[in-house]
């Protein structure tokens, strides 16, 4: 299968998440997508854009995500793997993603609210410095860990080779009446 047609067959199903897909079928569309969506976000880092053309090129990288997805998940399924790999992949991957914009208090904004629960006896379940370091761990350690590793074997199970389903036994078959 060429880049055209893995290309036209991926887009074709974009939205059909069951079935099977190629090594090239996969490998093609996703080789070819994911440096679309890199020359988009390029494109999109250069000062001469506005926030027009970024909300146009986000919610193109949105679209173009949901065919990457399900080219994934029909190649996983190919290779005999757990299918839903891919969209757990991407869900840690948003979720990594959503941690980055929320803004985190400081250290010394957290000792502040420790001591002024502490003084209006409030008992907090995490002290300041505590509180602080596990949204740290959550957001620099964690997640982005388990979003780089989980996206690696995905590609490393999608080179697998196809499984084909084990023949049929002579028991197995089903006599059709007259």
């Amino acid at each position: 299968m060429g880049p055209v047609s893995a290309l036209s067959s991926s887009l074709r199903g974009a939205f059909r998440f069951s079935g099977r897909a190629t090594r090239s079928e996969f490998w093609w569309t996703w080789s070819l997508l994911y440096a679309f969506c890199m020359l988009l976000l390029l494109y999109r880092g250069l000062p001469i854009t506005g926030p027009r053309a970024d909300g146009i090129i986000t919610i193109l990288l949105c679209v173009l995500t949901v065919p990457m997805i399900s080219v994934g998940t029909r190649r996983l399924a190919d290779a005999g793997v757990w299918r839903w790999l891919f969209v757990l992949t991407f869900v840690l991957g948003t979720a990594q993603q959503a941690l980055y914009m929320i803004t985190m208090p400081s250290l010394g904004d957290l000792y502040a609210m420790s001591f002024q629960a502490e003084r209006e006896g409030v008992r907090l379940p995490l002290s300041g410095y505590e509180l602080h370091h596990s949204l740290r761990a959550l957001r620099g350690d964690v997640l982005p860990w388990a979003a780089q590793i989980s996206a690696i074997l995905c590609l490393i199970l999608a080179a697998l080779p196809t499984r084909r389903p084990a023949p049929l036994s002579g028991s197995q078959f089903l006599e059709v009446p007259k």
